[in-house]
């Protein structure tokens, strides 16, 4: 590393590179798994498991704590080295992309199968214009939207993505730049526009309509950048005490899922995003060996599970409806069903569809690289590496 990459740094010396056994983050992976699931449970029209998570929301923040964190573990040592701004843009773009389209295409599909059963589109050239902004990542306008209250109408799970991009860009923007000042300055502007967040109307929940798409917004730059941030003070080695076991990981954000009083409103949510980043920290103790091959699994197929699952939902309520079984009157038993169809085919569409789409896209577009650096390993995010 070099004179220069260690001033921008702010210390100046040069980062340690994580120790061989940190280098796979496998309690991350678990935390982000348990994420996925309780973005696929929260979207189950069964409302008896709605009312168990009144948290639900704090999930989407861990997902970009998640992503400022890996990320910078992922591609800090590559920006020292050679990678570009707008190369890293392309990486993210690969790695984001392919299960995108996916879900978007069998979204579009089923809207199609509704129209030979019978149920034609009510305004085609919507239709086709929300396909169209759609294939680009872009939300759509109000007025452009064949779901009006949606944000994305094909997928309302990927109003994160667009989050995600947005801060994957200020960060390439800025990473040259980046010291541990700066960097701490940015985390309080963040924690500044939370807090101002959590007065307006639209509070620090949801995210992907148009009514509430501010809520994202103001959740963003704390926790991406407070994820970052984490990972800076983690590679410096100062805190290797400030670790906990992965099941108290795992406990804790299971507790703030379902333990948000509703007398506490706003207040809350402030005080459990401010928990994340500090959580994602502690996080870094790997559970026992028996379980690590596993949760690894989890975390790498938990892009496709949560990119497919609306697709998933649509499908199986359909199919469901076509013989007579509203998913409503299965019970827990059409839950189950749901889930297990999820994760199932998140799966099947990682292993079948994502990997090799972007072993294409890899080869054709992916900026040239100098070798592998530490952290090139698939690791945890809303959209892992």
């Amino acid at each position: 590393m070099t004179a220069g990459t260690e001033a921008r740094h702010g210390e100046g010396h040069a980062r340690p590179s994580p120790p061989a056994d940190e280098k796979f983050l496998y309690t991350l992976d678990a935390l982000r798994g348990i994420a996925m699931t309780v973005v696929v449970l929260n979207h189950l029209p069964d409302l008896r498991i709605h009312h168990l998570m009144p948290g639900a929301d704090r999930v989407v923040d861990l997902f970009f704590v998640l992503s400022g964190f890996v990320l910078a573990h992922v591609y800090e040592p590559r920006f020292a080295r050679d990678l570009s701004g707008a190369g890293f843009i392309r990486l993210r773009m690969i790695r984001i992309y392919p299960l995108y389209f996916l879900a978007l295409v069998l979204v579009a599909v089923f809207t199609l199968l509704l129209v030979l059963a019978g149920h034609p589109i009510a305004q085609p050239g919507i239709f086709l214009a929300s396909l169209a902004i759609g294939l680009f990542v872009l939300p759509t306008t109000q007025a452009l939207s064949y779901r009006h209250h949606h944000l994305y109408p094909f997928n309302g799970a990927a109003w994160t993505l667009l989050w995600e991009v947005l801060a994957n860009i200020l960060w390439a923007a800025i990473a040259p730049r980046l010291t541990n000042r700066v960097l701490a300055g940015i985390v309080l502007i963040g924690f500044v526009i939370l807090l101002w967040g959590a007065t307006r109307p639209w509070g620090l929940n949801g995210g992907a309509g148009f009514d509430n798409w501010q809520a994202g917004a103001v959740r963003l730059i704390f926790t991406y950048f407070g994820g970052l941030a984490a990972y800076r003070v983690w590679i410096s080695g100062g805190v290797r005490w400030f670790r906990i076991p992965a099941w108290l990981s795992a406990a804790i954000l299971v507790a703030i899922v379902i333990g948000r009083p509703s007398s506490w409103g706003g207040l809350y949510d402030v005080m459990a995003i401010l928990a994340l980043p500090p959580l994602v920290l502690a996080s870094t103790r790997d559970p026992p060996p028996f379980i690590r091959a596993f949760v690894a699994r989890l975390g790498a197929v938990s892009y496709a599970v949560y990119i497919l699952h609306y697709p998933v939902l649509l499908f199986l309520t359909f199919a469901l409806a076509r013989v007579g079984l509203p998913m409503k009157q299965l019970g827990m038993a059409g839950n189950a069903l749901f889930v297990a169809l999820a994760f199932v085919a998140g799966l099947l569409a990682d292993r079948y569809f994502d990997r090799p789409a972007r072993r294409w896209l890899t080869r054709r577009l992916a900026p040239r690289s100098r070798g592998n650096v530490p952290g090139d390993r698939p690791a945890a995010a809303l959209t892992g590496d």
